[in-house]
C-alpha cells in the first residue's frame, strides 16, 4: 500500500524551475517548503495536482513572476518573504482574491503591491514590510482587515500610531509596528483596541518629552491584559539629552510653576482688561464720537474751499415743530440773513425714496441744523437724519452739526446717539424772551456763515419756490 507524505521540505536545494509533472504523485500533500532556492518564476501548472495543499512557503527566492492561477484554491498560508515580486508588472495581485480560504500571508519587500480587499477581509495573519504606500493608503488597508488576529506592519515609515483604524479590529490580538517612525504614544487610546494582548513597537522615533511621560508611567504599572514584546528595546530617539533612554525608565520633572505664577501676574492684568472692556462697552458711543472729533481737529476739519453746495443747511425737525420752523426760522434765515435752507416738505425730490432724499440733501448741504425737541427724540426719521449727519464728520472730517434746542427733551426719549451728540456739542437754546432771542439769532447766523470760496448752486426758480411756499 502506497504512503503519500503530507509535508515536503525542499528548501536550500538550488531548485531553479518546476514543471507540471513534479508533484503529480503527491495528491495528499498539505505543506510544501520551497524556500531558499533559485526560483525566478512559478508557471501556471507548476503546482498541478496539489489540490489539498494548505501551506506553501516560497520565501528567499529571486522570484519575480508568479502566476497566481497556479496556486491551489484551498491554500490557507502563503509565505512570499524575501522575493522580488514587487517588481512584477500588471494587476496579478488582484488574483490573490481567488484564494478564498487564505488566512495567513507573509510578504516582505512589499513595495507598492496592492492587496485586494476581498482577501484582506478574510486574513487572520498578515505580516508585511517595506510597503511604499502613503500612510493614508496603509490606514485604508488596515480598515479592511475585518477578521485579522495577528498583524505586523514593519519598515513602512508610519509616523503616527493608527489608533482609530485598529480599535475597529475586534479580533486583533497581536500587533507589531516596530521599525517605523512613530514619535508619540497614547496609552489610553491603545487600551481601546478591544482584544489586543501583545504589542511590539520597538525601534521607532520616540520623542521623550512631557507628553510622553504618561505613557512611560503606564508602562511601569501592572497591565493584566496587555504585554509588550521587547519592552526594553523601546528607546528615546529625541531629544539628544534622552537619546537611547528606554521608555520604561524615562522620567522627567514636568511640573510647572505656571499655576502659581499666572494668578499673581495675570490677576491685575485681567482686572485692568475687564475695566477697559466695561468702559468701552458702557461708553462706546462717547469714545467713538470723541475720537472722531479729536481726529478731525488734529487733522484740521476738511476744507470745503472751492466746493459748491445747493443749500447752506439741511433742517432736521419733527412735523410737530413745523410751525416754528416755517413761521420763525425760515423767514429769519432765508429772507433776512440770505441763507438757503433745505426743508423736506419743500425740497425733497418727488418719487425718490425718503432715505435717498435724506442722504442726498444732507450731502449737498454745508451744515445740518437739528431742531431738538421731545418730538424730535421720538421720531425715527429724525434719528436717521442725525446719524447721516454724524457720519459726515466720520467720513469727511467736516463738523456739520448745529444743534438748536427748541424745547426740553425728556431723558427717557433721548437715544444713545442723541445723548452723545448733546454732551459733546454746544447747542443754542431758543427762548421766548426777546432779548435772548437776539443773542440766539446772532449765534445761529455766525454758525451758518459761509467760509470764503464757498458758493451755492444757481437755482433759476428759487424765487418762485419761496413765493409758492409762502403763499
Amino acid at each position: 500500500m502506497a504512503v503519500y507524505p503530507r509535508r515536503l521540505v525542499l528548501s536550500s536545494n538550488y531548485i531553479s524551475s518546476l514543471s507540471a509533472e513534479d508533484f503529480e504523485c503527491l495528491p495528499n500533500l498539505q505543506a510544501l517548503d520551497l524556500s531558499v532556492n533559485l526560483l525566478k518564476t512559478l508557471q501556471s501548472k507548476a503546482l498541478y495536482g496539489l489540490h489539498g495543499l494548505k501551506d506553501l512557503e516560497i520565501s528567499s527566492n529571486p522570484l519575480k513572476n508568479l502566476q497566481y492561477k497556479s496556486l491551489p484554491r484551498n491554500l490557507r498560508a502563503l509565505n512570499l518573504n524575501q522575493n522580488f515580486l514587487s517588481r512584477q508588472r500588471g494587476h496579478t495581485f488582484e488574483e490573490l482574491g481567488q484564494l478564498t480560504k487564505l488566512e495567513q500571508l507573509l510578504m516582505t519587500r512589499a513595495g507598492s503591491i496592492t492587496l485586494p480587499n476581498s482577501m484582506l477581509a478574510i486574513l487572520k495573519v498578515l505580516r508585511i514590510s517595506d510597503w511604499t504606500h502613503s500612510e493614508d493608503v496603509i490606514r485604508g488597508f488596515i480598515s479592511s482587515l475585518k477578521n485579522i488576529r495577528t498583524l505586523s506592519i514593519t519598515k513602512c515609515k508610519l509616523r503616527k500610531f493608527p489608533y482609530e483604524e485598529l480599535k475597529k479590529l475586534k479580533y486583533l490580538k497581536k500587533l507589531d509596528l516596530s521599525f517605523n517612525r512613530i514619535s508619540a504614544l497614547d496609552h489610553k487610546r491603545i487600551w481601546q483596541i478591544p482584544k489586543l494582548f501583545s504589542l511590539k513597537i520597538a525601534s521607532n522615533n520616540f520623542e521623550c518629552n512631557c507628553s510622553m511621560l504618561p505613557f512611560s508611567e503606564w508602562l511601569r504599572q501592572p497591565r493584566p491584559r496587555l504585554r509588550f514584546v521587547k519592552l526594553f528595546d523601546m528607546k528615546c530617539a529625541a531629544p539628544s539629552k534622552y537619546f537611547n533612554f528606554t521608555l520604561f525608565n524615562f522620567d522627567k520633572d514636568c511640573r510647572s510653576l505656571l499655576p502659581i505664577i499666572l494668578p499673581s501676574t495675570l490677576g491685575p492684568f485681567v482686572l485692568l482688561v475687564a475695566i477697559v472692556v466695561f468702559i468701552s462697552v458702557r461708553y462706546r458711543g462717547y469714545i467713538r464720537y470723541g475720537f472722531m472729533l479729536i481726529r478731525a481737529r488734529w487733522r484740521g476739519y476738511g476744507s470745503i474751499e472751492g466746493c459748491t453746495f445747493k443749500w447752506d443747511a439741511f433742517v432736521s425737525f419733527n412735523d410737530a415743530d413745523k410751525g416754528w420752523v416755517y413761521k420763525t426760522l425760515k423767514p429769519k434765515l432765508e429772507e433776512q440773513a440770505g441763507f438757503r435752507i433745505c426743508l423736506h416738505h419743500r425740497d425733497f425730490t418727488v418719487g425718490e425714496f425718503i432715505t435717498d432724499n435724506i442722504v442726498n440733501c444732507i450731502d449737498r448741504s454745508r451744515k445740518t441744523l437739528l431742531i431738538l425737541s421731545d418730538d424730535f427724540a421720538k421720531s425715527q426719521w429724525c434719528q436717521l437724519e442725525l446719524s447721516v449727519a454724524q457720519h459726515k464728520l466720520f467720513d469727511d472730517d467736516r463738523d456739520v452739526l448745529i444743534l438748536v434746542k427748541l424745547s426740553d427733551v425728556s431723558s427717557e426719549n433721548i437715544t444713545g446717539t442723541m445723548k452723545v451728540v448733546m454732551r459733546t456739542k454746544t447747542y443754542i437754546t431758543w427762548s421766548n424772551d426777546v432779548t435772548e432771542q437776539e443773542l440766539f439769532w446772532k449765534q445761529l447766523i455766525l454758525a451758518l456763515k459761509r467760509p470764503p470760496g464757498v458758493e451755492l448752486e444757481e437755482l433759476e426758480d428759487w424765487e418762485n419756490i419761496n413765493a409758492s411756499n409762502d403763499a
